[in-house]
């Protein structure tokens, strides 16, 4: 056999051996940790219901040997589930998002679960003893709406298992 003939046999042999490394899955297991940061103020009552949330990644999430799953400030998206804005009396805003998911470092989606809620500031109280010590105005002393403010960290988790890629070395990014 000439050497070339060697050459490709063993190429053929690596390319149909089941146990090559190139052909390992990369996968991100359930209940990995994702730290998302919000990047807009979200405010009750400003906030629509149905509304997309986009997030950034705050910090890079890798696999067991090093690798990178979920790049610094890669995208997330949520969803704004309830946004009540503060009312008379003194009721509080309320205001709840839920995260559904992230990119991966080749562009997939991953699902993610998660989810912030915040009630704004109640001024019942207040109501009371105005209404018993000034005056029957005091009823329209209004709560405050619950925010979110840009910059805050929300700790989100993988929602399942998910397979990023079937082949290492081509959809590995250049760093």
């Amino acid at each position: 056999m000439t050497v070339k003939k060697v050459a490709l046999l063993l190429l053929i042999i690596m390319l149909l051996s089941p146990n090559a490394s190139y052909a390992e899955n990369i996968v991100i297991k359930e209940g990995t940790e994702v730290l998302l940061k919000v990047l807009d103020k979200i405010k009750s009552g400003e906030a629509q219901k149905g509304q997309i949330v986009h997030f950034l990644v705050e910090k890079s999430v890798k696999d067991k040997n090093g690798f990178t799953l979920i790049e610094d400030d890669a995208n997330a998206y949520g969803t704004i589930n309830e946004s009540e804005s503060a009312g008379m009396m003194g009721s509080s805003g309320k205001l709840a998002v839920s995260v559904d998911k992230v990119e991966a470092f080749n562009g997939i989606d991953i699902p993610l679960r998660g989810s912030n809620q915040d009630e704004g500031t109640s001024s019942t109280g207040a109501v009371v003893a105005g209404v018993l010590l000034v005056s029957v105005f005091s009823v329209f002393f209004r709560g405050e709406n619950a925010v979110i403010p840009a910059g805050t960290i929300i700790r989100a988790q993988v929602d399942k298992t998910t397979v990023i890629s079937g082949d290492m070395e081509q959809d590995r990014p250049d760093y």
